[in-house]
């Protein structure tokens, strides 16, 4: 995205994605189903850790050098910013 703000100079995108899988590393939670403030914020926030904690385990298994090439996809998905 820096790389593209510098060449078009743009600062805003819009981005189409769809990947279910990677809702427990997305910590907005924008839905109704979650009726109470407390039970929103708990959620949030065990959400939140989560994906902080793989994230964290899959960038230091990468700089040990100890991370399986054949699952960079799924590392890429992970480490990915959105």
């Amino acid at each position: 995205m820096k790389r593209l703000g510098e060449l078009f100079n743009v600062n805003t995108f819009i981005v189409s994605q769809v990947n279910p899988y990677v809702c427990p590393f997305v910590s907005v939670d924008t839905g109704s189903i979650l009726d109470t403030k407390l039970r929103k914020t708990v959620t949030k926030a065990v959400k939140s850790l989560m994906g902080n904690n793989i994230r964290y385990w899959v960038s230091q298994l990468h700089v040990m050098g100890l991370y399986p090439r054949s699952l960079k996809n799924f590392s890429d998905m992970i480490l990915q910013n959105y």
